[in-house]
C-alpha cells in the first residue's frame, strides 16, 4: 500500500526535481563563466598595472638621473605671476522636495518627480600671483556647463509624461590660497 502512494508523490514531483537539477545546473555552468572571466579581467588588469609601475619606475629615473636638480618649472619659480587654463567634468541634479500642499492623485495627472544627474564642464582661466616662495594666491573665474533631467511619473498607468532636459551655464569666481612645499627631486606638496 505504501509502494504506491510514494510512486505517486514521485510521479508528480519528478518534473519539478529535474528542473531544479537543470538551474543548479546551469548556475553552475554560469558561475564558471563568471569565474573564467574574472580570471582573465585580473590577468588583463595587473598585466597593465605592471606595465604602468614599470613606466613610471623608467621615468623617474630618467628624471633622477640628470643630474639637474630642480630643473622643470624653473620659469614658474622665477616669474611672480603666471596664467593658465583647467577644463574639469562636474555632475549635477536637483534636491526634489514636495510641498505640503501637494496631494498625489488629486485631479493632477503627475504622481511624483525625479532628478537624474547630468554630464557637465568646466572651464577655467588660472591666474597665479606669487607670494613668497612658498605661498600663491590663484583667481580661477570661469564656466560651468551643466545638464540635469527631471522624470516625471505619471498617475495612469501607461501615461507617458517626456522627460523635461535643463541645461544651465554658471559663472565662477573662486579665490585660493595655496601653500607649496619646497621643492625635492622636481617634486613639491600643495595645500590649496
Amino acid at each position: 500500500m505504501q509502494k504506491p502512494q510514494f510512486w505517486n508523490f514521485f510521479a508528480l514531483h519528478s518534473q519539478q526535481i529535474v528542473e531544479g537539477c537543470k538551474l543548479t545546473v546551469d548556475r553552475l555552468k554560469y558561475n564558471q563563466r563568471l569565474s573564467t572571466v574574472n580570471r582573465q579581467l585580473s590577468t588583463k588588469l595587473s598585466t597593465i598595472c605592471v606595465f604602468l609601475l614599470a613606466l613610471s619606475i623608467s621615468k623617474t629615473n630618467a628624471q633622477v638621473g640628470k643630474g639637474a636638480g630642480n630643473a622643470n618649472f624653473n620659469d614658474f619659480n622665477v616669474k611672480s605671476y603666471y596664467f593658465g587654463i583647467t577644463l574639469g567634468s562636474n555632475n549635477s541634479d536637483y534636491l526634489v522636495h514636495r510641498s505640503k500642499d501637494f496631494l498625489p492623485g488629486a485631479n493632477d495627472s503627475i504622481a511624483g518627480v525625479s532628478s537624474v544627474q547630468g554630464p557637465g564642464l568646466n572651464l577655467a582661466i588660472v591666474s597665479n600671483l606669487k607670494l613668497g616662495d612658498y605661498f600663491d594666491i590663484r583667481f580661477l573665474p570661469g564656466f560651468s556647463f551643466a545638464e540635469r533631467d527631471v522624470n516625471y511619473t505619471a498617475v495612469k498607468r501607461g501615461a507617458t509624461i517626456p522627460t523635461q532636459k535643463i541645461e544651465s551655464v554658471f559663472v565662477e569666481l573662486p579665490f585660493h590660497v595655496r601653500y607649496k612645499s619646497a621643492p625635492y627631486n622636481d617634486m613639491r606638496f600643495f595645500v590649496t
